[in-house]
């Protein structure tokens, strides 16, 4: 179990990082971020709303966060969606750090380590599909681990659904989950 201490370190992380955040410019910044936005506007790929393959799961990720916050506006909910899932990479490391390590302190410092990457707030920032299906990644392993292979494979098909460029890491999870599965139980 992490102690309050630890959750009060983490919660401190995650609000210094995103304080850091408010710091840059929220501007969609590549040709890709635009036809995301201009997906979750209309979504057609012979459009380019977004190119092909469509990254149907961004798009839905989006919809459902700008739903749950009131409605934003294209590029906000795109923008924030890749927030969010850059929010979470360094929790679910940590979280998987502990799984794996049962070392709270170790656990913590992957999370503070994780919040000072410069890169973390670059993919955060750029309003396109990494952050988020690193998190569903990251979840799925952790799933796996817990030996709860439905919903590490609904993880590992949302990160697919959110960026299929990643299909070169399903195939190293996958194999690390029936290695999971064929595990005798604890």
């Amino acid at each position: 179990r992490i102690d309050l201490l630890h959750i009060a370190i983490l919660l401190t992380a995650c609000l210094l990082w995103l304080f850091n955040l408010s710091t840059f410019s929220w501007q969609i910044s590549s040709d890709d971020a635009l036809n995301f936005a201009r997906g979750f506007e209309r979504f057609s790929v012979l459009e380019f709303r977004p190119h092909f393959p469509g990254y149907p799961g961004m798009i839905a990720g989006s919809h459902i966060l700008a739903w749950m916050l009131g409605g934003l506006t294209s590029n906000l909910a795109i923008t924030a969606f890749s927030i969010f899932g850059a929010l979470c990479i360094p929790l679910l490391l940590a979280h998987l750090c502990y799984v794996l390590s049962e070392n709270k302190n170790s656990a913590t410092l992957l999370a503070l380590i994780t919040y000072t990457y410069p890169l973390l707030s670059g993919i955060a920032l750029s309003a396109l599909s990494d952050a988020p299906a690193l998190m569903f990644l990251l979840a799925a392993l952790i799933f796996a681990i817990k030996k709860r292979y439905f919903i590490s494979g609904l993880l590992l098909a949302s990160m697919l659904a959110t960026r299929p460029a990643y299909a070169v890491l399903a195939v190293t999870a996958i194999p690390f989950i029936f290695i999971q599965k064929s595990s005798p139980k604890e």
